[in-house]
């Protein structure tokens, strides 16, 4: 469970012309075909790497915030994920009470968050580990992401980092979605898929 205060949300998603024509045309008509079908949440190799190896660092829960871009889209979907969302950074958490099956996480992480708010980045969500009893979200991790990642853009991560299992959560119900690799980047640094 994360003690935080609830405060309203000011995170607007960019325009999504924006990442479009930062996009060759396959790679802008990849972006909004994928987001149609399935939540478009994007994860850089780098992240990825940055919050296992935080995790791997001990066998009690850790955790931290999400960074990155978010951008609005114009149309409904039938999954209900109104946004595409690349995840480019971690904050993990360095104040915090933890054993292997909980998580409390102190309010020193947001001021953590603010120089890279300041410079453009928005809080996407959260990510934490269930080290060995697999990657799933508990009845507590719901009710957090309900608090505090309440958005419909919100993304909650759970890692069993032994296990070698990730999940992907988004919006305050939990939907669970698939968190997309990083070697397809969708920002002004792109890379076509392999």
């Amino acid at each position: 469970m994360i003690d935080w205060k609830d405060v309203e949300s000011d995170i607007k998603a960019s325009d999504l012309s924006t990442l479009l024509a930062a996009c060759d045309f396959l790679t802008a008509s990849g972006l909004l075909i994928d987001s149609i079908q399935s939540p478009s949440i994007w994860m850089t190799a780098s992240c990825d790497a940055g919050i296992r190896n935080h995790l791997a660092q001990s066998s009690s829960e850790l955790g931290g915030l999400l960074l990155g871009e978010l951008y609005e889209l114009p149309y409904r979907t039938r999954h209900g994920y109104t946004h595409i969302t690349k995840i480019t950074h971690s904050i993990p958490s360095s104040d915090y009470k933890s054993s292997p099956v909980s998580l409390r996480m102190q309010t020193e992480i947001w001021s953590k968050a603010r120089e890279s708010i300041d410079n453009g980045l928005r809080v996407i969500g959260w990510y934490h580990s269930h080290p060995n009893l697999g990657a799933f979200f508990s009845g507590t991790d719901r009710a957090t992401q309900a608090a505090f990642f309440n958005m419909p853009y919100s993304v909650g991560i759970v890692i069993d980092t032994i296990r070698n299992e990730r999940r992907c959560f988004f919006g305050p119900h939990s939907i669970e979605a698939e968190l997309k690799p990083g070697s397809h980047t969708i920002s002004t640094e792109v890379r076509r898929e392999k």
